[in-house]
């Protein structure tokens, strides 16, 4: 950081630094004098340069030369000096503090705070030569080591605004801060001639970085006025000419509002202003623009990054309202739900990276830090959604944090603070989430009026503005009047706070009564008898708006799934979103039925699929200790990290257990949501699973809103999740991937499928086949990945296995290009598993461990061709069983089809097979194999074939050689 002020200094030629009250100077030789002698008494003080000093001082150039000395010798750590004694008590030992420094009113706070704590408080002030005078007892060891300072050594340890949580702690080195304030200064071309108009609280990164740092870099100057109020603002325009300043959007709007009152000519001396920490509305601009005669330069900045990330250029450069402009010397990428980059215009988190950036927070590790954190390869991710355009310009829509979860559907409220700003009644505005009994939040809004408003603003009024530019379901439905919103001293709104402010208020009441006339046409009244028997609400009228009645998207979703069934008719997922009242809706859908007609319309409620009662009970019963977070009593998901903005993870198992630890395994970013499959269910039938997936279906649909998801799960639970998988891509629902453990796909699926095995527990169903990859080249037309796994059934989800297997999910998912491509196979027919056998047995007898042959004949039964079995996995297989019918050991040999066998053909097949190494009696069963699905005799065919069976009798040799008896035949049935 030396070095920056040496460079400036040469640059400026004996020009001025830093302006005081009453239009005195010091220059950047006299600011360089000031430094070396305050360096030299902070040494004898004890103050050297691993010494960790909080400053609590008010705004001023006292405070500029202050914090440039301390991050010179020490390591400075600025609070905001409004913090009263036993506030900076607390602050102190997490800053790790070992002596404070504090001047004027900010002494006695201060003094309160270091007696408590028993430590060293040394006050500073200007003394009679204009320099900085030290006074206070010595720290122990004084004087310290002078110690020059290293790039990579901390300067500077600053706190964040809290936006995302308790403020944490980041440090700056004298190399980031070095970096962030070249990259300010060039980003704006500052020159030796300018002059900042410093107005930022001087504990905030803008102050020190871009208001200070950067303009001495060049040369430059930087006027900072002791009191800041608007009339001291224009009396500096006049009186120091500064050429730019940067603000907060509502303090540049409060100024553009005044600057009418306080006409001069100074302003024409400004050549840019800089938007900063929060986002300017659009409307505001222009206004600001005129008001002072000067262009907006909107930016992107960091405590994180010292600073500056992004900026837009100046004039006459192309400017892009709205956004936050391109990027600096930083990398950033846009991570969509995948976490990879994004594409242009495609929303996801800004992330970024560079020798500017911190390395971490001081005392967090992992994901301490919230939703800030950094990744293994140095990025930063911000926690700031945003996207890129084609001209690489970066818009920000808000924090992921702040998102707001509406039923499943993911708003982001600085798109609606934009549009409410742009309202005439109002002043300033903020959006935010309100708790929902059955979407779990809601939007709401905070509003900030002019003096003087008549009292004509209604919440109608603001619903239909917002209407006017936003889908329906980003509609505020409660709006509060407050004085202020909630900003910290950088002017960082803090949305958070607004929940409990509002708490006690009561909301913004409408003028006018809601349209209750009765609906008219025939499909009108259809439609209100459709949304009262699955809202259970009666005398809806034809204005009658489904998401104010109640419904939310699990209901959006439940009935337009019965109603396109009843009319037959293809109706978008999202007809009922943008067509929400009956009049609407009921208009769409004459269209939709006129299009593609198929039955008549009945006046009877949609049918759904209902689960049988008393296992939907049991279900219910079973899933209630499950942690987590529920849409509502009803539900049938669990959801943890629901606010993640990672890919959505839909998961079916067996218990909590598993669940817990599938959670704790999956990257945080990513929302998981879980439910239970119907094993170990008394009385279950085939029937109920199929009913449960539809159920699923419906909530996931509502849940994923749009997104692309992964589905997966455990073996009945992975049947189950994928029967959801299947349900959600009829209805052209996005899927990335589903994945399954010891289950094979039951039907097609246009789907990347994963499928892990237990290879070696003997009853998993990898064992059942020679070639169970079939399976997955006849029904996975996506692609799949079939791997194998260690131990038995049970332990897949055991905590010494279940690691490795997420690490290779998210290998999958992460890169789906592992996925091997299907060979093309024919779906054989479940009525063509038809067949009957003939065969001949040799040798006469069989001994253990030895060789054997079998000849087959077998004749195709069923009215369908049978194909080679390189196109279709026919086979004809055997397998060895025990004398009460169990299998033993993996299956026995198997031959492909050769060729085509024509309904009522037969075809001669030779196998030749090893026989068991025990003794004595064994059935060896033949029958036609369909590789990875099924044997013919398994299938739930019309005509189920019955399989070939032999009783066989096995002799041991060496008792057969020693007897001298000759063996019969070994064929007993």
């Amino acid at each position: 950081m030396g070095c920056l002020l040496a460079s400036g200094r040469l640059l400026a030629q004996g020009g001025p630094a830093l302006y005081l009250d009453g239009g005195e100077s010091v220059s950047h030789d006299r600011l360089e004098e000031i430094l070396v002698e305050a360096e030299s008494a902070l040494l004898a003080l004890g103050v050297g340069r691993r010494t960790r000093v909080m400053t609590a001082l008010p705004d001023g150039p006292l405070t500029a030369c202050v914090l440039l000395a301390l991050a010179r010798t020490a390591v400075c750590a600025p609070v905001n000096p409004d913090l009263r004694g036993a506030e900076l008590a607390v602050l102190i030992p997490e800053l790790a503090v070992e002596v404070l420094v504090a001047h004027g009113l900010c002494a006695a706070e201060a003094r309160q705070a270091a007696t408590a704590l028993g430590l060293p408080m040394i006050e500073v002030d200007w003394d009679a030569a204009g320099g900085l005078r030290w006074s206070g007892a010595a720290l122990k060891g004084a004087p310290a080591r002078p110690v020059a300072a290293e790039p990579d050594d901390t300067a500077l340890v600053l706190l964040t605004s809290g936006s995302s949580a308790r403020p944490k702690r980041v440090p700056l080195t004298h190399r980031q801060l070095t970096l962030a304030a070249k990259r300010m200064a060039e980003s704006v071309a500052l020159t030796a001639a300018d002059c900042c108009l410093n107005l930022m609280p001087m504990f905030h990164v803008g102050a020190v970085v871009d208001l200070l740092l950067a303009p001495l870099s060049v040369g430059g100057s930087v006027l900072r006025p002791e009191v800041m109020s608007v009339a001291a603002f224009f009396a500096a325009l006049d009186t120091g000419r500064p050429t730019w300043f940067q603000g907060v959007p509502t303090l540049l709007h409060e100024l553009a509002v005044q600057a009418v009152r306080h006409p001069n000519e100074a302003r024409a001396a400004l050549r840019f202003i800089r938007a900063v920490s929060s986002p300017l509305p659009q409307e505001w601009l222009a206004e600001i623009e005129r008001a002072l005669a000067a262009p907006i330069i909107e930016i992107y900045g960091m405590t994180e990054t010292a600073g500056i990330i992004t900026s837009n250029p100046l004039p006459p450069a192309v400017r892009k309202r709205g956004s936050v402009g391109k990027a600096t010397s930083l990398e950033i990428v846009v991570r969509g739900s995948e976490g990879l980059a994004a594409e242009v215009m495609e929303r996801g988190e800004i992330s970024v990276r560079g020798p500017g950036v911190m390395q971490g927070y001081e005392g967090l590790t992992g994901e301490a830090g919230g939703a800030l954190g950094m990744t293994v390869d140095g990025w930063l991710c911000t926690g700031d959604e945003g996207y890129f355009d084609a001209d690489g310009f970066l818009f920000i829509t808000g924090r992921i944090g702040d998102q707001i979860n509406r039923g499943g559907e993911k708003i982001s409220p600085r798109e609606i603070d934009e549009v409410l700003a742009s309202h005439p009644s109002v002043q300033d505005v903020a959006v935010f989430a309100v708790p929902h009994p059955q979407l779990g939040q809601e939007v709401a809004a905070a509003i900030v009026v002019p003096l003087g408003l008549d009292g004509s603003l209604t919440a109608a009024t603001l619903a239909e503005h917002v209407g006017q530019h936003l889908a329906y379901f980003k509609v505020p439905k409660q709006f509060y009047v407050v004085p202020a919103l909630p900003r910290g001293p950088g002017g960082k709104l803090r949305r958070r706070l607004l929940p409990d402010m509002v708490r006690e208020l009561t909301p913004l009441g409408n003028a006018a009564p809601t349209d209750l006339a009765a609906p008219q046409t025939e499909m009108e009244k259809r439609v209100a008898a459709w949304w009262e028997a699955e809202l259970r609400v009666t005398g809806i009228g034809r204005q009658g708006h489904f998401f104010d009645l109640g419904g939310d998207s699990l209901a959006a979703a439940s009935v337009t799934v019965g109603i396109e069934r009843a009319l037959g008719a293809a109706i978008r997922p999202a007809a009922l979103f943008d067509h929400p009242t009956v009049a609407a809706f009921a208009a769409y859908l004459e269209q939709a039925s006129a299009a593609k007609p198929k039955q008549d319309i009945t006046g009877e409620a949609p049918p759904t699929a209902v689960l049988n009662s008393e296992l939907l009970q049991r279900l219910r019963a079973a899933m209630s200790v499950w942690t987590g977070e529920r849409r509502d009593e009803f539900s049938l998901l669990v959801g943890r990290r629901t606010q993640g903005a990672g890919m959505p993870v839909f998961w079916c198992g067996q218990g909590s257990a598993e669940f817990d630890d599938f959670a704790n395994l999956l990257p945080p970013e990513m929302p998981l949501y879980g439910t239970r499959s119907l094993f170990l269910f008394e009385g279950k039938k085939h029937e109920d699973e199929a009913a449960l997936a539809q159920m699923l279906a419906l909530e996931v649909t509502a849940v994923a809103a749009g997104r692309q998801i992964i589905v997966g799960g455990l073996c009945a639970g992975g049947r189950i999740a994928f029967q959801v998988a299947c349900h959600l891509r009829e209805r052209g629902e996005p899927i990335k991937m589903v994945f399954m453990h010891e289950v094979f796909p039951a039907q097609s699926l246009d789907v990347p499928v994963a499928v892990g095995m237990c290879a070696s527990f003997d009853r998993s169903p990898y064992r059942q086949f020679n070639r169970p990859e079939a399976v997955m080249q006849k029904r996975c037309s996506a692609g799949f990945n079939l791997w194998t796994l260690g131990g038995d059934h049970d332990d897949v989800y055991k905590p010494h296995s279940l690691p490795q297997e997420m690490a290779k999910l998210i290998s999958l998912w992460s890169d789906t290009t592992s996925f091997q491509p299907p060979a093309p196979m024919v779906e054989v027919p479940t009525v063509a598993y038809r067949a009957r056998y003939s065969c001949l047995l040799y040798p006469r007898w069989w001994r253990a461990n030895r060789q054997a042959t079998v000849r087959v004949k077998v004749t195709n039964t069923s009215n369908h061709v049978w194909h080679p079995g390189a196109r279709s996995g026919l086979h004809l297989g055997c397998r060895w069983l025990d004398a009460a019918g169990k299998r033993i050991g993996d299956p026995g040999a198997s031959v492909a089809l050769p060729g085509e066998v024509l309904p009522g053909g037969s075809i001669a097949v030779k196998l030749n097979l090893t026989v068991p190494t025990e003794p004595g009696q064994r059935l060896l069963e033949i029958d036609m194999v369909d590789e990875g699905i099924a044997w013919f005799s398994e299938k739930k065919s019309q005509h189920p074939t019955q399989a070939l069976r032999l009783k066989v009798r096995i002799l041991d040799f060496d008792l057969f050689r020693f007897s001298g008896q000759r063996p019969r035949s070994n064929l007993l049935s």
